[in-house]
C-alpha cells in the first residue's frame, strides 16, 4: 500500500463523497474509491463549475465500537484506517462482483477536519434520505 490516505477538501458545505466499494471475497483486502458530488447540484448552463449528479446509494449505520481497534483498507491505492467494525461491515456487504455504492461516516466525512465534519452533520439527515437504503449493523 502506497501511503496513507488525503482527503481531497470538498468543493462546497453541500458536497458528500460517496464510497465505492470494489468487488472481492470475503477474506481480500477491503478497496473503494471516493467520489464528489453537490447535493444541490442543479443544471446551469453559466456554471464553469459540472457537479456529478449524486447517484443511486445505500447508507449505512452501525456501532463505531472500541477506537483503538483498527484495519487498515485501501482507498484510491492508498491506506486508509476504519474503526474494525466498519471494516467487518464492508466486508460483509461488499459485492464479490461488482461495486457497490455506500455512504459511511468514517469514510465519506473526513474526520480530522471539523469544519467539514460540521457541514456533513448538517447534511446527515438528507443523505439518509436520499439513499435507496439504510444498511444497519449493531455488532461492533
Amino acid at each position: 500500500m502506497g501511503g496513507s490516505y488525503t482527503y481531497q477538501q470538498l468543493p462546497s458545505p453541500t458536497a458528500i463523497r460517496i464510497l465505492y466499494l470494489l468487488p472481492g471475497n470475503k477474506h481480500d483486502l477491503l478497496s473503494c474509491q471516493l467520489s464528489t458530488c453537490e447535493t444541490t447540484a442543479q443544471p446551469d448552463q453559466h456554471s464553469l463549475v459540472q457537479h456529478q449528479p449524486i447517484p443511486s446509494f445505500e447508507a449505512i449505520s452501525y456501532v463505531w465500537g472500541d477506537p483503538e481497534a483498527q484495519e487498515g483498507i485501501l482507498c484510491e491505492g492508498k491506506t486508509m484506517m476504519l474503526h474494525q467494525s466498519l471494516a467487518n461491515v464492508l466486508r460483509r456487504v461488499r459485492y464479490r462482483h461488482k461495486i457497490r455504492l455506500l455512504w459511511a461516516d468514517a469514510v465519506c466525512i473526513n474526520q480530522q477536519d471539523n469544519i467539514e465534519r460540521g457541514h456533513q452533520v448538517k447534511l446527515m439527515a438528507s443523505i439518509y434520505s436520499r439513499a435507496s437504503g439504510t444498511l444497519f449493523y449493531i455488532t461492533p
